[in-house]
């Protein structure tokens, strides 16, 4: 049996029984979690991509979350995709940013199909497991490049295609272009992507490999075997903790912020809360961090826009000193004008921690320590903490109240407090819906 045929293999005879009960409850979180940030995206920075879906539409298959309007079961997992990955506020690991494309790919993959919400938890399981079992695979630091075949298992098992198509489907995904290597650094210094990893593209390209295949395109079904060179085929095939990812490596986020940068922006929450500090009191602020944060965009104190904000360490650090609740409301347009915030982040610096640069490095996230200094009027206050020791670490997960709280400000100008209380209670019981189309009237 090929290598290709082995994975189509696996994605095929993979079901809902075989998920443990943690991970069902994992994967409906994170459900629930980018469904509330695909909203945010789409307020933020969703009327270009959502205009331009809408021009090219197509069948209304699945809808943009935010929009009210239907477009292609392809175009919508890559705008969707796309606009989640936008708000920098979407779960982190294995690896890199999986979240995005694997969920909205299944969300606009299964109202195609209108099958069961066990099955799309199903296969957001396997575009988890996949993603972890290439990116411990990848002989290339940082690869992303089988993100479209990611989309294409997806997809392909809410087709329900068999073992045939599914190798296909896989196979074919390889044809469509990628940005192979994320770019931890810009090649020019202070330039910005709106587009961040590209979702849109290995969403689109990944469903549109399933659907050729679903019409009888001709495409070779071994891609796979000729991959080599790129990927370690042994641990391919053989996970040493399948569906294990969901619990030793997904990170939730409760700030909208670089993930690498959480465990200093929670150190410093709690030292200004336990010793009443205000933002009058901070003389000056040093924290140690991995060196990409000195990068200027990372690093930047006087962000002009949104896309500027969201990349800004300086600004989430005083966001945060100034008790600023997470959320889209840190990037409004009166907020990152307000002259006392940037008066806050001019006494901000940071320095490399080496230990910590070699963590990111290496994308061994969860071992990342980071550390502050206030120098306060009422004295110098300290912390050091690792980022497997932080809230939406797979050691400790966020609590209930701080993910409801996540879920209502994402949503807040969207829907309704009813609404929005409704949408929840569905979508976090997503096991039990048995045609996916009759809540989509709810997005």
């Amino acid at each position: 049996m090929t290598i290709t045929n082995s994975l189509a293999k696996y994605i095929f005879k993979t079901s809902f029984c075989d998920l443990p009960s943690e991970t069902v409850k994992r994967l409906a979180k994170i459900f629930v979690d980018q469904i509330g940030i695909g909203y945010m995206g789409y307020r933020k920075t969703g009327v270009e991509l959502g205009d331009y879906a809408f021009r090219f539409s197509g069948s209304p298959e699945a809808i943009i979350i935010g929009s009210n309007r239907k477009v292609s079961c392809a175009i919508a997992a890559g705008v969707n995709a796309q606009l989640a990955r936008n708000t920098n506020f979407e779960d982190s690991g294995p690896g890199l940013h999986p979240g995005p494309l694997i969920v909205h790919t299944a969300l606009a993959a299964v109202q195609m199909a209108n099958v069961s919400g066990k099955e799309i938890l199903t296969a957001m399981a396997i575009g988890y497991e996949l993603n972890y079992r290439f990116f411990k695979a990848s002989k290339k630091a940082a690869d992303i490049g089988y993100n479209n075949l990611i989309a294409a298992a997806i997809s392909a098992k809410l087709f329900r295609f068999n073992l045939h198509q599914i190798s296909k489907a896989i196979s074919l995904c390889w044809e469509f272009p990628v940005k192979r290597i994320n770019y931890s650094k810009p090649k020019l210094t202070g330039r910005i992507s709106a587009l961040g990893m590209g979702h849109f593209f290995s969403a689109n390209s990944g469903v549109q490999s399933s659907l050729m295949t679903l019409d009888g395109f001709i495409s070779l079904e071994d891609e796979l075997d000729y991959l080599e060179d790129e990927y370690d085929f042994d641990c391919l095939l053989n996970s040493d903790y399948q569906f294990k990812c969901l619990e030793k490596s997904v990170f939730l986020k409760f700030w909208p912020a670089s993930h690498a940068s959480h465990m200093v922006l929670e150190a410093t929450e709690e030292l200004i809360m336990e010793n009443k500090i205000t933002s009058n009191d901070i003389i000056s602020v040093k924290v140690g961090l991995p060196d990409i944060y000195l990068l200027p965009h990372q690093n930047n104190s006087r962000p002009k826009d949104y896309w500027e904000a969201i990349y800004s360490f300086a600004w989430s650090m005083a966001m945060v000193i100034h008790r600023i609740p997470p959320g889209p409301q840190w990037f409004e347009g009166e907020v990152l004008a307000n002259t006392d915030y940037t008066l806050t982040t001019d006494k901000i610096s940071v320095e490399p921690n080496t230990e910590a640069t070699k963590s990111f490095q290496r994308l061994d996230l969860s071992n990342i320590t980071g550390w502050v200094i206030l120098e306060t009027t009422k004295g110098i206050l300290s912390c050091e903490r690792c980022l497997a020791k932080t809230a939406g670490s797979p050691l400790i997960p966020l609590d209930e109240k701080k993910f409801i709280s996540k879920f209502r400000t994402v949503l807040k100008g969207s829907k309704s407090v009813n609404e929005t209380k409704n949408l929840y209670e569905v979508l976090s019981n997503i096991s039990k819906v048995t045609k996916i189309n009759d809540i989509v009237s709810l997005l």
